[in-house]
């Protein structure tokens, strides 16, 4: 069904891991006071994972917000901050390995000057 360089996953795989994300974030939703029409931003290498993140948001009817943390840029990270103040996501899915970027500091930045 989907492949990256690290993994490949059959299609139960992804329904699982999509199955997984969404009801981590129905769950967070509950305990936040955000809608479902609040925007999931996704920060992730693109790999299975961010396949079943983005199918996870599709499955609950949530706008998805995704960001970009491969081109290790300024750029890329003021377009990143920029997109979180005018999007205003509830959640922010970021992938372990990208969060010392600057991409994701840049974003993380962004959602708690907004949260307050």
């Amino acid at each position: 069904a989907v492949e990256d360089v690290c993994d490949g996953w059959s299609y139960h795989q992804l329904h699982e891991a999509a199955l997984r994300i969404s009801s981590n974030l129905l769950k967070q939703q509950s305990r936040d006071t955000f809608s479902p029409s609040t925007p999931l931003a996704v920060l992730m290498r693109r790999t299975c994972k961010w396949v079943a993140a983005c199918l996870a948001a599709a499955r609950l009817a949530m706008p998805l917000l995704a960001l970009s943390g491969d081109l290790k840029s300024q750029d890329e990270a003021t377009r990143n901050r920029e997109a979180i103040e005018e999007h205003q996501p509830g959640i922010i899915v970021l992938d372990m390995a990208l969060r010392e970027t600057t991409a994701a500091q840049s974003a993380l930045l962004a959602a708690e000057a907004r949260s307050g």
